[in-house]
């Protein structure tokens, strides 16, 4: 709570001779309206303050997240940090607009993939207009470089791009696999048994995978601990 002490010596409003009102000079007035206004106007400017140092600080965060992931684009935080834009960018001035724009022409971008057109050079568009972005958001907030560095400060070891695409390769053969688009190739061969043993356990394997039979098994331990899958007998 804040307290206001006033000294009474300054309002001189009626004495015992008559004196009125009229008598208070103007420099009394202004100091009484500073002495009520002060801690009221102290008050105001540091919630204005503080609110415009929050605000900075989100935008800042923001703009960390996606020069730290700038290199992989398809990562959940860089992705996160994009939809974000419009709400802390939300300001009406010159520097916000522009951040806002182009981040809408890279959404725009990205929405709107051709896939009868070049993979490469859609993927090159996507990277300019990643750095014009990047780039206006960092001169809203008074950072000095250009798109140059942008573009050639980003950091991304070859082992990370090589697990990304074993990764997206292995989630692409699972969904087409159980989605029936592709299956597991299945090879037989003839070793000590001979050919309709062979025939007889491709057969049953056949009928198996297509629905038509089910394959009893039994496990049993070798001498050697191999495990031996034998067809039980009915």
């Amino acid at each position: 709570m804040w307290e206001i002490g006033v000294n009474l010596d300054w309002f001189k409003f009626v004495n015992h001779k008559g004196e009125d009102m009229q008598n208070i000079e103007l420099s009394d007035w202004l100091t009484i309206v500073a002495i009520l206004l002060g801690p009221i106007m102290a008050i105001l400017v540091g919630v204005f303050l503080e609110k415009r140092r929050r605000n900075f600080q989100r935008k800042h965060h923001l703009f960390v997240t996606l020069m730290l992931n700038r290199a992989t684009p398809a990562s959940p935080d860089f992705v996160n940090a994009l939809n974000m834009i419009e709400i802390e960018f939300y300001e009406t001035n010159t520097k916000n607009e522009k951040v806002r724009d182009a981040w809408k022409a890279l959404h725009d971008h990205l929405n709107n993939r051709n896939d009868d057109g070049s993979l490469e050079l859609w993927l090159n568009e996507r990277f300019d207009l990643q750095v014009d972005l990047l780039s206006a958001m960092g001169q809203a907030l008074k950072y000095k470089f250009n798109k140059t560095d942008i573009k050639r400060s980003a950091y991304s070891p070859i082992a990370h791009e090589e697990i990304e695409a074993d990764n997206r390769l292995i989630r692409t053969t699972l969904v087409k696999l159980l989605s029936g688009e592709s299956y597991i190739p299945i090879s037989f061969f003839q070793g000590e048994q001979d050919a309709d043993e062979t025939e007889k356990w491709r057969k049953l394997i056949e009928d198996f995978l297509g629905g038509n039979a089910t394959l009893k098994v039994e496990v049993q331990n070798s001498d050697n601990d191999e495990v031996i899958i034998k067809q039980k007998k009915t």
